[in-house]
């Protein structure tokens, strides 16, 4: 919906107030995520008030969602005007909970806004009570174990079955597993135990019977489970049900017989109800289709090639059906079956017993025959076979297409008429070269039915079927590769007539290589880059000066190329200069350019990086090192937009987008004197920190896979292991050097690697930073205080976190309960 200038704060307000009347929870949007306004039901529903809301985005209230996300998601929204979106909120408690979150396009004063109405899908207790009718009815309890909070969540009837007080839904882990060792046996609760960590590490799910000890006795009960993962893999819950099975009366040995042998038969045997769906399946049909016992009755059918129409067609029909067929394994494997099929009638109900066999051996090699011929009919290439008088025997689709004859139109054609090169003396002479078993390659051009030519290169050999001989020819489209030729040599036309340009200017330009650079080439897991990450594409689409910090070896450079190539000015020039680099004498020359006889050995005129940097981009790298003077120059650049060549008049105009970057505290080199004030704060629009890579400990893993793989590559070897122990050494290691100090790490292990696990060793860690890690005291310390002196360093590096993927057990490599027993054990907070 669009809306006329001015009123986007009046329409923010009408909107969230009728969703205010109505009770409805809802938000505004902007592009970035951020929370313009939200409505009195949604506030209270999060447990934030309205104006603290306002300071908060979408990615604070909603666990599954990040930038490339929600990027993902306005395109949608900027294309169909609407989304609707399944997913969950946090609360200011933490609480998860499901939603539905619909949202609509709102344009106002040439800005799209968002408009959403979230529906809580916890606010409806009417199923919650049916569940707890049902199960009570049923004597099944359900329940959730929460890893992440260590809680116990016990369904109504569960809690009967444990004789837990029923106001108490959540049990910690520590009151559940006194509750199970009161009423289950010492055998019992170890299986219990043992199940659910078995199921944690697997992440499947499994079953088991036991006795529960109640006042009127023992009573079988039957427990299933199953882990719930989150979006990485990792487990995160396991829920379940507990059954009451001792009413269920045993069978008798007849029908366990009767049962194995219909279990065990040779042929597949599955039964279907009067609306289609599969009720029942022996082991056969579960072994030959790959379903495990308790999916079938998600499965209508796995008659691949039968409609519901066929198939309701069979299922009134009262006469048996003796048919072959084709059946979808799980896997998505289409295979041929022998199916007898027939008509069923008990207790009153209709089924379809079908009696199934494996027919792949029987037709292997007819569908052989078929793959063959669906591969060539649907090739990219034009495939041809031709009589010996030069008429079509067979041709693909993709001839058809390319040449736009319809079958009938081709079968009449020759050789000749699409290939007017191809004349019948050269067709017979070809045909003796195919004879000798030599393969013939020629380029001819093909005519379509509308006239147009299109170059092909043909291959063609001799077919032999029985006594029948034919001449296949394989025609590849040459017109992209002609294109590219003919645009190739207008470009090395145009390379020279520039050429022969410059040298009649006599300039001469050091040509600077670009490098596509994005976020791509910057390699981050880590969750404090990405907010470095995100500050480059907030200030890249626009035209604002960016001044990086940061320390020497963080990829400054690399941060500033991803700024130009997120931008407008992407197509032009990114010119870098290394301020530290140039002498004083000749920084002035360097940047702005020089006329002819400027001064001593100016013998041309040279062209400076700003000019060549017009309507692109200039990377200021060490900015900190310019003299006064030249800053004063670069001051008014960046003022006026204008520059003069040294020893010239003339005042050029350009368009160029300054980043500058330094490893120096610009505020201090300002109070003594070092640095110009008001070019400071020219060059300070848009500040950002790059975080040094101690700071970033998640991303030494991933930058080492990289390294690792980089070096292989240049020095011809393959190492496949990285030792568990030099991993732990850089991730604990301070890296003074940053991201360049690791890279020369991994460069000099790779030398000394000979093998496929990659070498290393102590002196490649420089030794006065090695002693500030934990164990470095000159005093020797006792196991206990070394331990603990680890692990405070451990936990400092994670800022406090334990588990986890970036949490302290992982640097140390041990299991997050043990470190946490540890840590109770030395006394050790992880919030001091």
């Amino acid at each position: 919906m669009t809306f006329p200038k001015g009123q986007t704060d009046l329409l923010i307000e009408t909107y969230t107030n009728a969703a205010n009347l109505m009770g409805k929870a809802a938000l505004w949007l902007a592009e970035d995520g951020q929370i313009i306004a939200a409505s009195t039901a949604l506030a209270a529903q999060l447990g934030y008030p309205s104006d603290e809301l306002k300071k908060k985005s979408i990615f604070e209230v909603n666990p599954h969602f990040n930038i490339l996300k929600w990027r993902s998601l306005w395109e949608i929204l900027k294309t169909n005007n609407s989304f609707k979106e399944e997913t969950e909120q946090i609360n200011a408690e933490g609480k998860i909970y499901p939603i539905i979150m619909r949202g609509i396009s709102v344009q106002v004063e040439d800005q799209i806004f968002c408009f959403c109405l979230i529906e809580n899908r916890m606010d409806s207790h009417r199923f919650e009570d049916l569940l707890n009718y049902t199960c009570s009815l049923a004597q099944i309890g359900t329940w959730e174990y929460n890893l992440i909070k260590e809680e116990f969540i016990l369904a109504e009837e569960l809690r009967r079955l444990f004789s837990v007080p029923l106001e108490r839904e959540n049990l910690t882990k520590n009151d559940f597993l006194i509750v199970a060792k009161k009423i289950l046996s010492k055998d019992d609760f170890q299986n219990l135990f043992e199940l659910l960590k078995e199921i944690y590490k697997s992440g499947g799910s499994n079953e088991l019977e036991f006795t529960l000890e109640t006042p009127t006795g023992s009573e079988q009960k039957k427990l299933y489970a199953k882990a719930i993962k989150n979006e990485i893999g990792d487990t995160i819950k396991i829920v379940g049900l507990v059954q009451d099975i001792s009413n269920i009366q045993s069978r008798t040995e007849e029908m366990y017989f009767k049962d194995f042998i219909i279990e065990n038969a040779p042929y597949a045997i599955y039964w279907l109800d009067e609306d289609g769906n599969i009720i029942y399946a022996n082991h056969t049909a579960t072994k030959m289709l790959g379903y495990k016992r308790d999916e079938w009755k998600n499965i209508r059918q796995v008659n691949v090639t039968m409609t519901d129409r066929d198939l309701n067609a069979i299922l009134k029909n009262s006469k048996v059906v003796d048919t072959i067929s084709y059946h979808t394994t799980k896997d998505g494997e289409t295979i041929p079956v022998k199916i007898l099929s027939t008509p069923i009638s008990y207790k009153g109900k209709k089924y379809r017993g079908s009696y199934v066999r494996d027919f792949r051996n029987a037709i292997k090699k007819e569908e052989e025959l078929q793959l063959a011929f669906s591969t060539v009919d649907n090739s990219n290439d034009l495939i041809i076979w031709f009589n010996a008088d030069g008429t079509l025997r067979y041709f693909n689709k993709r001839f058809l297409e390319q040449t736009g004859y319809s079958v009938e139109e081709a079968s009449d054609k020759y050789i000749s008429d699409i290939f007017p090169g191809i004349n019948m003396e050269k067709f017979k002479k070809g045909w003796k070269v195919t004879l000798k078993g030599n393969r013939l390659i020629e380029e001819h051009t093909l005519v379509k039915k509308d006239g147009t030519e299109l170059p092909m290169e043909m291959s063609a050999v001799l077919i032999k079927i029985g006594e029948n001989e034919y001449a296949s020819g394989i025609f590849k489209d040459l017109s992209y590769q002609k294109e590219k030729e003919i645009a190739d040599q207008r470009h090395r036309q145009e390379i020279e007539d520039l050429n022969f340009t410059l040298r009649n200017e006599n300039v001469t330009l050091k040509e600077e290589i670009e490098l596509e650079f994005n976020f791509g080439n910057i390699i981050s897991t880590d969750k404090n880059y990405k907010k470095v990450l995100h500050q480059v594409a907030q200030v890249a689409d626009t035209d604002a000066t960016v001044l990086i910090l940061g320390e020497t070896g963080t990829g400054k450079e690399l941060l500033a190329r991803a700024v130009h190539s997120l931008s407008d000015r992407s197509d032009y020039p990114l010119i870098k200069v290394n301020c530290g680099a140039l002498p004083e004498s000749l920084i002035e020359s360097e940047l702005f350019g020089h006329e002819k006889g400027a001064f001593t050995g100016a013998h041309q005129q040279k062209i400076g990086k700003f000019e060549r940097a017009d309507k692109g981009t200039i990377f200021l790298d060490e900015i900190g090192e310019m003299p006064l003077e030249a800053q004063t120059k670069l001051l008014r650049v960046l003022q006026e937009g204008e520059i003069e060549r040294v020893g010239g008049t003339k005042t050029l105009n350009v368009d160029v987008r300054v980043i500058a970057a330094t490893n120096r505290n610009l505020e201090e080199q300002v109070a003594k004197g070092k640095f110009r004030s008001d070019l400071f704060y020219r060059l300070n629009v848009f500040p950002i920190e790059n975080i040094s890579l101690r700071e970033r400990v998640d991303d030494i893993p991933v930058l080492t896979k990289y390294f690792v793989d980089k070096y292989s590559k240049k020095f011809g070897k393959t190492v496949k292991e990285i030792p568990v122990n030099f991993m732990r050494k850089l991730q604990i290691y301070d890296f003074p050097g940053n991201v360049r100090e690791l890279e020369n790490i991994i460069e000099r292990a790779m030398i000394l690697t000979s093998g496929n696990t990659l070498a290393f060793q102590q002196e490649m860690f420089r030794q006065s930073d090695m002693e500030t890690m934990p164990g470095s005291s000159n005093r020797f310390l006792t196991l206990d205080e070394a331990q603990a002196a680890h692990i405070i360093e451990a936990l400092k590096r994670t800022k406090g976190r334990v588990s986890g993927k970036a949490g302290a057990a992982m640097i140390l490599g041990i299991n997050d309960r043990t470190l946490i027993s540890r840590m109770k054990k030395l006394s050790i907070n992880k919030n001091d």
